[in-house]
């Protein structure tokens, strides 16, 4: 019968024997030579893309219909077989389709891939060629948006272009279009099959999400999805993409998302490699210009397309998180290089090149893997800037109103406007320039922000500090028999980490102690210190106007009122002890802070001392402009809350924190 099929398929298509798995063609009238020659056309049309393709060499149409023997499986694709057969095992349903000679659509399946480390290991490590367009489309979480919307994809398709034809939209993506890889053979036509689909994919995703609608950098992410599946596969694959795997207000109009983006990597850039910052600030290099567009597409426009691929393998499984562990690792592999420069411009081309000079992903991806210790730093470091960004665009868009209503005043003056003018007119007049000291000073507002940038780069820190060791004692491969150098145990002692005692000491606490004094209005001139407010706070914790301090009642009254039996027993004994070894005010404020990290309660005796300055007999002591008297104070408790969580054994030896304090800081290798 396979005989009679071969011979009756190959009298039906004019002497060309159909391939296994391949869609039946139509009947074709024509003369054997006829065939031969259009058979011969496709080769040669098909050697041509191969030619001319600058990321990727197949079509999408031939992608599809992979017929694989078992001797044409690689051991690669056979192991990854066998691990998806023994995920659909553990979980008692078909997760992952393994009949590879019948590929079916992704979309349908109706379970979610299960999260471990080994699975996102396995990723970095690469993906079969096979296998990679139905990793892409559930690790994304397409199947799932698929299913919770009701409108089929032609139908999105038909009411996309009857809404938005003619509209603002529809002009821009008509004018990206041809932007969108131009020397690749799938998109370099108006006509062509890849730009018919890329249109129809933007623009309803448009259509469908009005309040992102469209931003440039989409095409390019769209592109490579078409490159790997079919169309309705692709629009759905970017949609998660977009809605599961980026923050929000990533492309819509503010894009505070993205901004955000590029200050927690600024951060991370500074926590982690230090003298690769101080080479960007030297040069006065603005990191943002470059890696906004490797971020915008994640790295789909920069990217060489054998990187990529493995870049977007891990991206569609961790998600946004992926990319500033992939651009650090990118850094890491240049940084020599960047530091060696000497001129501004080429430190900005050698930036700009970063991505397309990774032609080794392997090495990238297990450089990339190194960096896991920054992904619960990134969401702190996100909420952080998108509240400070969320703060700015308020204040720019007030400013814009006072613009706006100051060109109508001048465009219509009134008498009193007009006073106003001859009054400031007058002003300008009698003006006199500053004195020298004056021009040196910095202006308040940036006095003030920068003790709260000290502050929160002082516990960011400290949080990497028992990050890292935590990472190295989980993850790093050690040789048999050999111990890892400082235990997770001994991550918060200062004996075994001497240099978190120093972080304690040179940062922590010196950045608080400037907090505190930020707005100190001592009442007499023998109260200069911060640690004389706490123990006048103290020592009258017996008055009856005391029960004041607690802001409401239930647990919350409860856990400040246990952090104020803390706070008066602690200082008591701290007064004791300098009875007998005169530590000084400045130690002993050490030593309290010390004390609170052992106990975890820093921000709930801060949260007490903050409550306690709003009454009557301790108002003296803060001005109302100062920190702890005003809203601020709720941000550093945020800050400080950090640290809540980490297990700190520091040393309460007041000589100890001295030789700790005095020893210089060691030199940080990248």
């Amino acid at each position: 019968q396979q005989q009679q099929q071969q011979q009756t398929g190959d009298s039906d298509s004019g002497g060309v024997r159909k391939k296994p798995g391949q869609r039946p063609r139509a009947a074709t009238t024509g003369s054997s030579d006829t065939a031969s020659a259009a058979a011969a056309a496709s080769v040669s049309a098909s050697a041509s893309a191969s030619a001319h393709s600058s990321a990727f060499s197949m079509s999408p149409r031939l992608r599809h219909n992979p017929t694989l023997t078992a001797s044409r499986v690689s051991p690669a694709l056979h192991e990854w077989l066998e691990l998806l057969r023994s995920i659909n095992e553990e979980h008692n349903t078909s997760i992952f389709h393994l009949d590879l000679d019948c590929p079916s659509c992704a979309l349908f399946c109706p379970c979610d891939v299960p999260r471990s480390d080994n699975f996102a290991w396995r990723l970095a490590n690469g993906v079969p060629f096979e296998l990679r367009r139905q990793l892409w489309i559930k690790c994304s979480g397409a199947p799932a948006m698929y299913r919770a919307t009701r409108l089929r994809y032609d139908e999105i398709v038909r009411c996309a272009f009857h809404a938005l034809r003619g509209s603002e939209v529809e002009k821009q993506i008509r004018k990206d279009l041809m932007r969108t890889f131009p020397n690749n053979i799938f998109f370099n036509e108006c006509d062509s099959e890849g730009i018919m689909r890329l249109r129809r994919i933007l623009l309803s995703y448009a259509w469908m999400h009005p309040n992102v609608g469209y931003c440039q950098g989409m095409g390019m992410m769209v592109a490579i999805l078409l490159l790997s599946m079919e169309e309705q596969e692709a629009f759905w694959t970017f949609s998660a993409v977009v809605h599961n795997n980026m923050p929000p207000d990533y492309y819509n109009a503010s894009m505070i998302g993205l901004m955000a983006d590029q200050r927690v990597l600024k951060d991370l850039i500074r926590m982690n490699m230090p003298r690769l910052a101080d080479v960007m600030d030297e040069f006065q290099i603005e990191l943002s210009l470059i890696t906004v567009n490797w971020f915008l597409t994640a790295f789909a426009s920069v990217a060489p397309a054998r990187t990529l691929v493995r870049i977007w393998d891990c991206f569609m499984y961790e998600g946004s998180v992926f990319l500033f562990k992939v651009t650090l690792a990118m850094l890491t592999l240049r940084c020599s290089l960047l530091q060696s420069l000497e001129d501004s411009g080429l430190i900005f081309q050698t930036l700009s090149t970063t991505p397309a000079a990774m032609t080794d992903p392997d090495l990238l991806m297990k450089l990339s893997f190194s960096f896991m210790h920054i992904e619960t730093l990134v969401e702190d470091l996100r909420r952080k800037h998108r509240a400070d960004l969320a703060v700015e665009f308020a204040q720019l868009q007030q400013r814009r109103q006072t613009r706006k209503q100051q060109a109508e005043e001048e465009a219509n003056p009134s008498p009193v406007a007009e006073s106003h003018r001859r009054t400031v007119l007058t002003r300008l007049l009698q003006w006199k320039p500053r004195s020298k000291e004056n021009l040196l000073a910095k202006p308040k507002n940036v006095e003030v922000s920068e003790k709260l940038l000290a502050l929160s780069e002082a516990v960011m820190v400290i949080v990497v500090h028992f990050q890292k060791i935590a990472f190295q004692n989980e993850h790093v491969l050690r040789s048999p028999g050999r111990s890892s150098v400082v235990s997770v145990e001994e991550a918060g002692s200062d004996t075994a980490c001497p240099e978190l005692g120093r972080l304690v000491t040179t940062k922590l606490t010196r950045a608080l102690r400037e907090v505190l004094f930020h707005g100190f209005t001592a009442p007499s001139k023998f109260s200069k210190h911060v640690w004389d407010y706490i123990e006048a706070v103290t020592i009258n914790t017996l008055d009856s106007s005391m029960p004041e301090v607690i802001p409401s009642a239930g647990t919350r009254s409860e856990t400040i009122l246990h952090a104020q039996v803390e706070l008066i027993s602690v200082v008591s004994s701290i007064n004791r002890k300098d009875q007998h070894e005169s530590l000084g005010k400045e130690m002993q404020f050490e030593v309290l802070v010390r004390r609170a990290l052992n106990v975890g309660s820093l921000h709930l005796w801060f949260e007490y001392l903050a409550h306690t300055s709003e009454l009557p007999r301790f108002a003296k002591w803060y001005a109302p402009t100062s920190f702890i008297r005003s809203p601020v104070w709720m941000q550093i408790k945020f800050e400080l809350e950090k640290l809540r969580g980490l297990r700190f054994k520091l040393s309460l030896d007041a000589e100890y924190i001295q030789r700790v304090a005095s020893q210089p800081a060691p030199e940080r290798a990248e």
